[in-house]
């Protein structure tokens, strides 16, 4: 039987005393929207009062991200990429779209944080998102209700923006490489495109249940990695010049999940197929199954040498950071190669030499206590299995390609 009941429920109680199993994960527990995003956001933004139209980080609804647990970092970090990737852009008459604006948080940040020359547009598909977005205090931004895929009006009048960004939105597309196609098309030369969202591991099977389960229940219809998303943003001119993991960076899953896979029930009052979506969200990310991470596409023709210069740091190529190389003119790096030594980490200089204190990834016994734990694994650690080729002399092998890349 499927539960409807908030756990402990004296007839749910009852039913178990009488011998009647109640199933969990019975799809018909929840409350489904058979991929209708209005009426999913709907229902969510009807269940929750708590929004103050005053208060920007009260419907900022995002990731905690650092110690303080903030949900306007991600506009921050936004704001950062526009200043690194668009020359002069405090003083540009910049257009901006807000792809999935949500309740309006972002494009209120950018208003009353940004330079007022900026244009702010934001798109959202649910009527009682737009209908909160028409109850915020005054404001110049314009919100429509319309698809992030729906730009032809800006081509036809030949406006296109300068800055697209998506945060946990690019993640419901129903087609990403539809999705990508009609944002290329309506950028300008040089234009970026900020993603902040959910992407796979390298690694993972898209198609088994619980990566499954979640992308139904999040209606998480884009499940790719970096890689392979940049693979098909190149077929549209858009580059990728920055991918950042956000989740290792902001500690996401000890802010937001306390390093804990969940224990996912539905009640009478979060029976919503989106708390089931949250829970195999929070899952997946404990498992490392999926990484919260910001990239950043630029479309080709408008690169300027002092942001491709940035960016040559950090793009990524397949699986692997790209190294800047010397001309043929120029000479090598002079530098004295680094040496592995554990040190106290005290001071300027690191501090004085100390003994090792971590045989998991130094001192030769990594692999050994890879089978010690592995001998002793319990259900409660499987998640924790990492590829043995992990473990050795961490800090030599650091060593050895930093040396490589300098």
């Amino acid at each position: 039987h499927p539960m409807p009941w908030a756990d402990g429920n004296a007839f749910q109680t009852r039913m178990e005393e009488c011998g009647v199993k109640f199933d969990w994960n019975d799809p018909k527990s929840w409350i489904w929207f058979n991929g209708d995003l209005n009426a999913y956001y709907n229902k969510l933004i009807a269940s929750d009062s708590k929004r103050n139209p005053n208060v920007i980080s009260s419907y900022a609804v995002h990731r905690w991200m650092g110690k303080d647990k903030s949900t306007l970092i991600h506009y921050e970090l936004i704001h950062g990429m526009i200043q690194q990737f668009m020359e002069q852009s405090e003083s540009r008459n910049l257009r901006l779209l807000d792809a999935g604006c949500g309740l309006g948080a972002g494009l209120m940040w950018f208003e009353t944080n940004a330079p007022k020359v900026w244009s702010l547009v934001g798109h959202t598909i649910s009527t009682a998102q737009l209908e909160f977005i028409n109850k915020l205090p005054s404001h110049k931004f314009d919100a429509v209700l319309k698809s992030y895929d729906d730009l032809e009006v800006y081509k036809e009048e030949d406006t296109p923006f300068d800055v697209m960004y998506s945060i946990e939105a690019f993640i419901h597309s129903p087609d990403e490489r539809n999705t990508l196609k009609k944002w290329s098309e309506a950028l300008a030369d040089g234009g970026i495109i900020v993603i902040v969202d959910d992407f796979l591991s390298v690694g993972v099977d898209k198609e088994a249940d619980d990566v499954q389960l979640f992308s139904k229940s999040w209606m998480a219809n884009v499940l790719q990695t970096t890689s392979s998303l940049s693979d098909i943003a190149e077929k549209f001119g858009l580059e990728l010049v920055v991918d950042r993991d956000l989740g290792s960076e902001y500690q996401v899953v000890k802010r937001n999940y306390r390093n804990k896979i969940p224990d996912i029930r539905p009640t009478k009052k979060k029976n919503h197929q989106g708390w089931l979506g949250a829970g195999m969200r929070q899952r997946l990310m404990v498992e490392g199954k999926i990484t919260y991470r910001l990239i950043v596409f630029q479309k080709k023709g408008g690169m300027t040498s002092s942001s491709s210069s940035v960016a040559l740091s950090q793009v990524v190529q397949g699986q692997c950071a790209s190294v800047p190389l010397a001309p043929d003119n120029e000479s090598l790096l002079d530098f004295q190669p680094l040496e592995a030594a554990h040190r106290t980490g005290k001071g300027n200089d690191g501090g004085s030499k100390q003994k090792c204190i971590s045989g998991w990834y130094c001192c030769g016994q990594g692999e050994e206590w890879w089978d010690n734990l592995d001998s002793k694994r319990t259900h409660n650690t499987s998640y924790l299995k990492l590829e043995k080729s992990l473990f050795g002399n961490y800090m030599d092998e650091m060593v050895e390609h930093l040396n490589t890349f300098y």
